[in-house]
């Protein structure tokens, strides 16, 4: 419990030029800078994980100038990249269709 006659009321800090321009330029993390840099090959398998009671789809992707050891399992709804899983989507239906 705090007596009110304690309080004080908020000031804000002066600003100045430097605090205003690092407001307008987002920050950049070294990781996250070089995790954008990195392209896919392609995906190479996929499968489900168990999330509670939801199954989450997980596709294996091969990135360029990388080789399998740096291969990752990927979330599909944290992967942006729409044409690499359709040509995935579309090899496995054509390899089970043969089948």
């Amino acid at each position: 419990m705090i007596n009110i006659a304690h309080l004080e009321p908020y000031t804000a800090p002066a600003r100045t030029q430097s605090d205003s321009e690092a407001e307008r330029e987002p920050r950049r993390d070294e990781k996250h800078e070089a995790a954008l840099e990195v392209e896919i090959d392609k995906i190479i398998g996929h499968r489900f994980r168990k999330d509670r009671h939801r199954r989450i789809k997980q596709y294996r992707i091969r990135y360029k100038d990388l080789g399998p050891e740096e291969d990752k399992w990927v979330d599909v709804g944290n992967m942006n990249a729409p044409d690499y899983i359709f040509e995935y989507e579309s090899k496995l239906r054509k390899s089970k269709r043969l089948n």
